[in-house]
């Protein structure tokens, strides 16, 4: 299960508990929005630069694209790959020194 298919669970429990819960309350899907670990950033509160080439995930993590001023990522101008449903990102890493 990727964090996309967890939070959409989550929004249904959530959804469930509003309608069962007879007032307990819980707010678990903003818990696994907030839940960034090891850099990564969360793509809906932070955008990268334009064109700034990063890591991203979607559910697999990917590499090698920019973002883009349509609001997703491309293959940095090849026309292969556009992906639009990434939901967290981070910039790449500086090069090896020696």
């Amino acid at each position: 299960m990727n964090i996309k298919e967890a939070r959409e669970i989550l929004v249904r429990f959530n959804e469930w508990i509003k309608l069962f819960g007879h007032g307990y309350s819980t707010d678990l899907v903003s818990a696994i929005d907030t839940v960034v670990s090891d850099g990564w950033i969360l793509l809906k509160d932070t955008k990268p630069e334009l064109y700034q080439e990063c890591i991203i995930f979607n559910g697999v993590v990917l590499s090698g694209f920019v973002y883009n001023r349509l609001g997703s990522f491309d293959d940095n101008g090849e026309g292969l790959y556009c992906i639009v449903d990434a939901t967290h990102w981070m910039p790449l890493p500086e090069a090896p020194k020696k």
